[in-house]
């Protein structure tokens, strides 16, 4: 009886493990729409230090996410290094619902990051998840 009880114990950690690991980082920001037409959009800055008075420090890896009947997702990512004075856009496209990680320009001291994404039928949801 104990052995069950300790092999269910064991199986629940390990479920619940697996369940909280598979969406990475905490949410940042993120943004809903509905309808035969819907359209998502949210953003987050980013700064290192006490720069620009933010409240969002850097972090270390970012991920977008896109959940529902989505058909289309683009994030835009600027990064600012003000060391040696580099500046850094990129655009990311991925088709239909899912999480990817988004990269940031290694040393940046500022980040504007959006997401977008479009979709019918139903509810969308956009975030932008850190850690």
């Amino acid at each position: 009886m104990m052995r069950r009880l300790l092999i269910g114990v064991v199986a629940l950690l390990a479920f619940a493990g697996t369940a909280q690991a598979s969406v990475p980082g905490h949410l940042v920001a993120h943004g809903t729409a509905n309808g035969d037409f819907a359209f998502a959009y949210t953003t987050a800055t980013f700064t290192r230090g006490d720069l620009y008075g933010s409240e969002r420090p850097m972090p270390r890896a970012l991920w977008a996410r896109g959940l529902g009947k989505i058909t289309h997702q683009r994030v835009s990512v600027n990064c600012t290094r003000e060391a040696d004075n580099t500046n850094s856009s990129r655009s990311l496209h991925h088709r239909g619902p899912g999480i990817w990680r988004v990269p940031l320009l290694a040393g940046a001291d500022f980040c504007f990051v959006s997401i977008d994404a479009d979709g019918g039928g139903g509810k969308i949801r956009v975030e932008l998840r850190a850690a």
